[in-house]
């Protein structure tokens, strides 16, 4: 699953294996194949992946959107 993250210093990709996001609603564990949605992410809260390598890792948000495909993830976010 390829992750996008879009922020107004810099872009990534990564290759996920799953995503954790934090919403009003609840918390969110994304794999491939996921239905797709789009979310209001948390502020002030973490988002955590595992790279296809196994390594994780996390960074905060402040605030953002997530759109959810069953291919990929596309966070929009202010850091």
């Amino acid at each position: 699953m390829q992750l996008h993250i879009i922020s107004p210093l810099q872009t990534r990709q990564a290759d996920i294996v799953w995503i954790e996001l934090h919403t009003n609603t609840g918390n969110f564990v994304i794999q491939s194949g996921h239905a797709p949605m789009l979310l209001m992410l948390s502020t002030k809260k973490e988002v955590v992946f595992r790279l296809k390598n196994g390594k994780d890792e996390s960074f905060l948000v402040h605030h953002g959107i997530a759109k959810i495909n069953r291919d990929y993830v596309t966070l929009i976010i202010n850091e």
